[in-house]
């Protein structure tokens, strides 16, 4: 996966920087959800499905929706604690929410 992302990679970012977020958010999430213990098949399947739909997305030129945000670097630290926090009790889906969060804060700062 990761040496057919880094062969289109470029393309999809030079064409589409919302497109390139989108994938590389899915990505991101796909790889969590394959290393959290215990091993959660639904979550790395809904994981991969977000990915599916990412490519779909860029492949049919569908517009990808912006939102703007005025996040300080206090609200990205306290996203990736309460993450941490949720992880720690099993609660993964929440934390992946979370983890969604911290990712858009740092891909637009």
């Amino acid at each position: 996966m990761n040496s057919t992302w880094t062969i289109n990679e470029a393309v999809v970012r030079d064409h589409s920087t919302a497109h390139y977020g989108q994938v590389e958010t899915a990505i991101s999430f796909l790889r969590s959800s394959i290393e959290t213990e215990p091993t959660n098949f639904d979550t790395i399947q809904a994981s991969f499905d977000d990915l599916k739909k990412a490519i779909s997305n860029f492949v049919e030129g569908t517009e990808v929706a912006t939102t703007s945000s005025n996040l300080t670097l206090k609200d990205g630290i306290d996203l990736l604690k309460k993450a941490l926090t949720q992880f720690q009790a099993g609660q993964d889906s929440d934390a992946l929410c979370n983890h969604e969060g911290v990712y858009y804060y740092l891909a637009h700062h």
